[in-house]
């Protein structure tokens, strides 16, 4: 995981630091394959994707695990898990002297690497993905308007985050797309400090992507960083309300008053 983050990697059973080899495998190969499969479904999240090469050396043995550099967004380790749902979750690159977790300011370029893309190549011309804000309007028109069940609600929301995933990072906001992101702040704020878990990991996936956007930070911060505050002060410390309060800039005023 930590690999991937960063610009992916090999990791190598069966040798030493200095080269030499460590002899035949004491250890069952199918069963490292299987434990390595259980710890990527479980522990990891989105899915990674990985090779796996066992060598048969006449110095001795060798498994070799491949691991690819992250081309979506970033990796990160299930610190606790409900069920199907994701409680914590923390995020590692690796460095020179091993792995490490990241900080807010490495989190927050490790998902803007998601933007890249945003724009699609084919046949030699370039198409720029559009979300449809009809869509999106009417979603939110009924989420306003209506008594949604959770059943209803829930796939609605992912299906507004999947579309604004194309427009978050764009340089120039159209005035239609900004009325749209505001209608959404101002919308799903009542959900924000509701009980469901499920909701508010959407919810605060979606808002992720517009702080994001140095243009969108006034208005997140103006409608919805109130209630996320009231999230972190209640010991909800997940990193992406870290990421949103970071860039809406609570941390970074609490350090300037501390030299004042």
């Amino acid at each position: 995981m930590a690999f991937a983050n960063r610009t992916g990697g090999k990791v190598i059973i069966g040798l030493q630091n200095d080269g030499t080899y460590n002899g035949k495998a004491e250890y069952d190969v199918d069963k490292l394959k299987g434990d390595i499969n259980n710890i990527i479904r479980d522990k990891i999240s989105p899915k990674i994707n990985y090779n796996f090469e066992f060598l048969e050396c006449v110095q001795g043995d060798l498994s070799i695990i491949s691991v690819e550099k992250k081309i979506d967004i970033p990796y990160a380790y299930i610190v606790k898990r409900e069920g199907h749902e994701i409680k914590n979750r923390i995020y590692y690159i690796r460095t020179p002297h091993g792995k490490r977790l990241v900080s807010n300011q490495e989190l927050s370029d490790l998902f803007k690497k998601k933007l890249k893309y945003n724009v699609i190549k084919l046949n030699e011309e370039k198409f720029e993905l559009k979300p449809n804000l009809k869509l999106i309007n009417e979603y939110l028109d009924m989420i306003r308007n209506s008594k949604l069940s959770r059943k209803n609600l829930i796939p609605m929301l992912n299906k507004i985050h999947n579309e604004f995933v194309k427009i978050s990072y764009k340089e120039d906001i159209s005035e239609d797309t900004l009325d749209i992101i505001t209608n959404y702040a101002k919308t799903v704020n009542k959900y924000i400090l509701g009980k469901d878990n499920h909701i508010l990991r959407i919810i605060t996936g979606t808002i992720r992507l517009f702080v994001l956007n140095q243009k969108l930070v006034n208005l997140i911060r103006k409608e919805n960083y109130r209630d996320f505050e009231k999230l972190y002060e209640s010991d909800n410390k997940n990193n992406e309300i870290v990421l949103i309060l970071y860039k809406c800039g609570k941390f970074v005023r609490k350090s300037l008053i501390a030299f004042e």
